[in-house]
């Protein structure tokens, strides 16, 4: 089943973006913790491919629609760390967008993050349409670096809305999925939660269709593709929280060195290819510098407009002349020797340490992570810069979100799917971004005039460590109008651990022992068929 364009239907594609959590990781944030074996849910942020392994912390994007933005106070101690692309700026008038329900303020807040304190101008509180209610609400691993927020905007919650209490709480990201399937055994199910392995839990009829409870007006404010993605037959089983796209950062110098134009870095996969040769062959650096053998090919086959499987999902569709082309092209050039000999093993955050080493030239995926955690030395000393995502030939990039699922069981559906709206909402989402540079989910939020002033509009055209943040993260937030889910965050199938395990099994059994690219995807495709029919 093909992943569509933001704009149209994507069952189930999005998920953790590790441009969400891996990022939210590199602002010194925990992220949610989970492989695609153990959740099925990876998250684009460094590489292609990777998995989620921290919450929100630095992301290439961020999420919400119309709250307020926040001032940052200075931090309790040490030296200050590099402002995300949200924080600074006047303090911006906090605020629901007009979507159908009533918003209350509440006035000014204070909340302490990880190493330094937030003010937000003034915070608006959704009244719920439900009346008394006790609910629990389930986050991934954001206890620690965003405890205090999410403490500070439940108890406004709560009295807003008298009668309504609200449980918290915070589970590793490694554990959530098992934990929610127990607690879904168990008729136990939190009313609303952060989890992964939609699929699972939609066959099993665990998710309330949240579009029935949620005004029109609200569900249209998200970007259609996160809320079509998340619609199946008709039914929408969560809320779009939090996103990530990616990015490509690149030495200027390297692109130099090697008789190229430092002004027009590569827009495709061919291209990069192309550059990574000439770059490889004039300079004995590497271009690409990224992982091959953590399922990155996964991702760029979507790209080049490749189903994962049928549209019943109960097939492979991956075994295409289009699949077989991008293998070999991948194959060839690795085997000529123009990516690092340990890109079949490696981290996918290891592109990240070989860019500051000067190994090579270009490095695709979230661009937050990477400059964050850079010497701004090594930055000035490779004359680093960054563009948007590399494309195949759909000409689309790649995108993640992370959402919340309401339970079929819950007492009082309403009241959920109400706390639901509020916790994703414009003000909230861009209270969030304020602490870390995720990706919003709700198209509200860029149409917030402050928020466009200090976020959308600030001047950023420089290559300061700054300047790189606030333009990365206004890059990715460009290309949320034009990108297609992650499979690897988002699959459809409830097998797909199993499927994504083997995947990288044969490719990196191409890399390592030279196995055609046909007998690889042929491999692949009689895998995935037993599993899915023994998950049928």
């Amino acid at each position: 089943m093909a992943r569509e364009p933001l704009s149209r239907r994507s069952f189930l594609r999005l998920g953790a973006g590790l441009a969400g959590t891996a990022l939210l990781a590199a602002c010194g944030g925990a992220a949610p913790t989970a492989t695609p074996s153990s959740s099925g849910a990876a998250q684009p942020t460094t590489a292609p491919t990777t998995a989620p392994t921290a919450a929100p912390t630095a992301a290439a994007g961020a999420a919400g629609t119309s709250a307020p933005a926040a001032t940052q106070a200075k931090p309790s101690g040490g030296a200050p760390a590099v402002a995300s692309p949200a924080a600074g700026g006047s303090p911006a008038a906090a605020g629901g967008a007009s979507t159908g329900y009533e918003w209350k303020s509440v006035g000014a807040r204070t909340v302490k993050g990880t190493d330094q304190t937030f003010q937000f101008a003034d915070r608006k509180v959704l009244v719920s349409k439900a009346g008394a209610a006790d609910l629990e609400f389930w986050t991934i691993n954001l206890k620690g670096p965003y405890g205090d927020w999410i403490q500070s905007f439940l108890k406004d919650y709560e009295t807003v809305n008298q009668g309504v209490k609200v449980k918290w709480v915070d589970v590793p990201g490694a554990e959530v999925a098992q934990k929610y399937l127990s607690a879904v055994s168990a008729n136990q199910a939190p009313d609303l939660a952060n989890t992964y392995e939609m699929p699972r839990f939609i066959d099993l009829g665990a998710l309330a269709n949240i579009a029935d409870l949620l005004p029109k007006a609200d569900a249209n404010d998200y970007y259609e593709g996160f809320w079509q993605g998340l619609t199946l037959n008709g039914k929408t089983y969560a809320f779009p929280w939090y996103a990530s796209t990616g990015g490509l950062v690149y030495s200027r110098k390297m692109l130099q060195d090697a008789g190229l134009d430092p002004g027009k870095p590569p827009t495709t996969w061919d291209d990069a290819i192309a550059m990574s040769k000439t770059i490889k062959d004039k300079t004995g650096k590497y271009g690409l510098l990224m992982t091959v053998g953590q399922g990155e090919l996964v991702q760029i086959l979507q790209q080049y407009g490749v189903d994962m499987v049928s549209d019943d999902r109960k097939k492979a569709a991956v075994n295409t002349p289009e699949a077989v082309a991008v293998f070999k092209q991948w194959q060839e050039f690795y085997k000529g020797g123009y990516l690092p000999p340990e890109g079949t093993t490696a981290n996918p955050r290891d592109a990240n340490q070989w860019y500051y080493a000067g190994r090579g030239a270009l490095v695709p995926g979230g661009p937050v992570v990477l400059v964050k955690r850079a010497d701004a030395n090594v930055l000035k000393q490779w004359d680093t810069d960054l563009s948007g995502s590399l494309r195949g030939k759909t000409g689309k990039a790649i995108a993640s979100v992370q959402y919340l699922v309401v339970s079929a069981k819950s007492k009082n559906p309403q009241a959920a799917v109400d706390l639901g709206a509020y916790v994703t909402g414009t003000g909230l989402q861009i209270e969030f971004i304020t602490q870390v540079p995720i990706l919003p989910s709700r198209k509200s939020v860029s149409a917030d005039p402050d928020f466009k002033k200090n976020f959308i509009d600030k001047p950023a055209a420089g290559r300061s460590q700054q300047e790189l943040l606030d333009r990365g993260f206004q890059v990715s937030l460009k290309e949320l109008d034009d990108a297609v889910l992650d499979y690897n965050a988002t699959p459809t199938v409830v097998g797909w651990a199993q499927m994504y395990d083997l995947f990288k099994q044969e490719t990196n059994k191409m890399f390592a022992t030279g196995q055609s690219a046909e007998t690889t995807l042929g491999n692949i495709e009689q895998g995935w068929n037993k599993i899915l029919a023994e998950k049928g």
